[in-house]
């Protein structure tokens, strides 16, 4: 309920598994567009969507980054990189309700200007159709993420952005792991949390 994803039981996985849900729900909308299954808003589940990315997903964000301190062994891979998350959110943005779906592509288009390498990363072409849509749209006016402080308690992380930094805290915690390594993924992952501070 406070934005945290937690996974294994003891992760902080926002930028692992939460990533890879949002690519997963990303890809799942168009297909279930015009069926029963199509979000409308209006119902129930008016602000699920919205919620899950404004409050959970795009606060663990920096510069159109995840902060290493929630994506796990992930981030020791080379396949891996952290400016994927743009590509992702410029579709799911269609998905939004309209006042968020604006929003979220304004954050977007700030991301994608600050660092024109984001669009070199993308390999999937409904991302970069995405991107270059939001880049030519001159009605879209580049905005942060909005300003404030977002306590992840379940994670022991937190975040604070406003309009000159972003700053990011991982806690020593009892409930959930320092960092994490399998596979022989993460062997030196301690650096990443137990007390990081992250300052952008």
């Amino acid at each position: 309920e406070d934005g945290s994803y937690v996974d294994h039981g003891m992760y902080a996985y926002t930028g692992g598994y939460g990533s890879v849900l949002i690519s997963a729900m990303e890809k799942m909308m168009p297909l279930v567009d015009g069926t029963a299954y199509e979000l409308t808003y209006g119902d129930a589940r008016d602000t699920f969507y919205d919620e899950i990315i404004f409050n959970n997903y795009v606060p663990v964000h920096y510069a159109g980054r995840i902060f290493d301190m929630v994506s796990g062994r992930s981030v020791t891979r080379v396949t891996a990189q952290d400016r994927q998350s743009a590509g992702q959110l410029a579709v799911f943005a269609d998905v939004l309700s309209a006042d968020k779906g604006a929003q979220l592509r304004a954050i977007v288009k700030m991301w994608l200007e600050e660092d024109p390498a984001i669009m070199e990363k993308l390999t999937k072409p409904a991302e970069l159709a995405a991107c270059a849509k939001i880049l030519d749209d001159d009605s879209i006016v580049p905005a942060n993420i909005p300003e404030g402080y977002y306590r992840f308690s379940d994670m022991d992380k937190y975040v604070q952005h406003n309009k000159d930094y972003s700053v990011g805290l991982a806690m020593h915690s009892t409930k959930i792991a320092n960092y994490e390594w399998g596979n022989e993924e993460g062997r030196k992952l301690w650096n990443t949390s137990d007390g990081a501070l992250y300052i952008n």
